[in-house]
């Protein structure tokens, strides 16, 4: 019926470019052919006569378009519907349905065989498993019974089937939801009002999208409402954090304002600990921009993470593990840490910690010519090393080690 339909379509396309054509004998018949099965000679045919087929030709395909476009409820009005139709007087192609015909009774035969089987499989292995479930349910804790209905509705629907249930929140979480849900433009306001920022949430967006691949989907989704006859209020991000403030209430999804720009420096420390180590859950609901907070929650979670905003100071510790050398002398490590916090190194700053570095050993240490004249000098191993002014091999050069600190200081220059 729809090849029908569609070639039939093709026809009037036809018929509309021959129409607007000048009008003569042999163009008349081209246009009748396209419309009517028998033609006119052209010594008699006439506009009006083609038009005349042409308007029956219209009302048939209106018919025929009828026929798709209703839902049936039984095969046999379908098939009356069809076999009543005489499409012979506008083209020599009929519509022929007996192959159809004939593979109806396999179809019911099939159905028939598969819903049988379909009932056993109920009846034997499935329902005794779910009535278990169900007559259990009061016993146990609702979050229980949600994986157990679930769980249920697996075994009859198969694996692949997602249940999303719909449950009330109580009146505490209820009323905690709805004052975020409520304080949207006091949320986004030092993003959008004191930083500038056009669209926070699409910004926010856009970034976290890049490295969550979940996201991404729902970036697309927003990225193509249009496409769906969706505008910007049928899918829009709105955000809600909680717990929520009644003041120096910001969105941590991104950049926010320091604690030190709303307060005194007297207590600078406590506020930015009541930020670092709270815990604040930021939940972002894509759903229509008129929905009111909700009492009751039904939706799927697309993604979940974890992240820790750095604490401006932190006390650490630090351990070493080596390998005590057996046989050879002992190797050290010398650890430098910046007299000033500056956010880069200076070379200086590093010259200057050797040169103390190596003050302190000299006055903590011994001297060859103070312990030459005494006994312990025999206890003491020998200290050998070969020089040479050339790089032939792997020796010392002692004009490297009598470079003065005025060169060292100079060197990067």
């Amino acid at each position: 019926m729809q090849e029908l339909i569609d070639r039939w379509q093709k026809k009037l396309d036809d018929y509309a470019i021959l129409n607007a054509l000048p009008v003569t004998p042999e163009r008349l018949q081209e246009m009748e052919w396209l419309v009517s099965s028998t033609t006119t000679p052209a010594d008699t045919i006439t506009a009006a006569a083609v038009q005349a087929k042409r308007n029956a030709f219209d009302s048939e395909l209106v018919e025929l378009k009828k026929i798709i476009n209703k839902n049936y409820s039984k095969v046999a009005d379908l098939i009356q519907d069809i076999v009543a139709l005489d499409t012979t007087a506008f083209d020599i192609v009929t519509i022929n349905i007996t192959d159809e015909l004939r593979k109806i009774p396999l179809f019911v035969y099939d159905l028939q065989v598969r819903g049988k089987a379909l009932l056993t499989d109920l009846q034997t292995k499935r329902l005794a498993p779910v009535d278990a479930i169900l007559t259990a349910l009061p016993a146990l804790k609702p979050e229980d019974q949600v994986k157990q209905i679930e769980a249920a509705a697996r075994i009859i629907l198969g694996d692949d089937f997602k249940m999303v249930p719909r449950y009330a929140l109580p009146p505490a979480q209820q009323a905690e939801i709805a004052n975020s849900w409520n304080a949207t433009d006091t949320l986004l306001k030092y993003q959008e009002v004191d930083k500038g920022r056009t669209n926070a949430r699409e910004d926010w967006l856009h970034g976290i999208a890049r490295v969550h691949e979940k996201m991404k989907h729902l970036e697309n989704a927003i990225l193509l409402r249009d496409a769906f006859d969706m505008t910007e209020d049928d899918l829009m991000i709105h955000p809600v954090q909680l717990p929520f403030k009644a003041d120096k209430y910001t969105w941590l999804a991104m950049p926010f304002k320091d604690a030190k720009e709303d307060i005194d420096m007297d207590n600078d420390k406590e506020e930015d600990r009541e930020l670092e180590e709270t815990n604040t859950l930021l939940y972002t609901a894509f759903t229509n921009t008129a929905e009111p907070a909700p009492t009751e929650i039904c939706g799927m979670r697309v993604d979940e993470w974890t992240e820790l905003i750095p604490a401006k100071k932190e006390t650490t510790g630090i351990t070493f593990q080596y390998d005590r050398p057996n046989s050879e002398a002992p190797q050290t490590m010398l650890l430098v840490a910046p007299t000033k916090l500056t956010g880069n190194w200076h070379w200086n700053d590093l010259v200057d910690a050797l040169s103390y570095t190596l003050d302190a050993a000299k006055s903590r240490g011994v001297q060859p010519s103070q312990i030459d004249a005494t006994g312990f000098a025999s206890f003491l191993p020998a200290v050998l090393g070969a020089e040479s002014l050339l790089p032939f091999s792997i020796v010392l050069d002692n004009k490297v080690h009598q470079m003065d600190e005025k060169f060292v200081r100079n060197f990067d220059n």
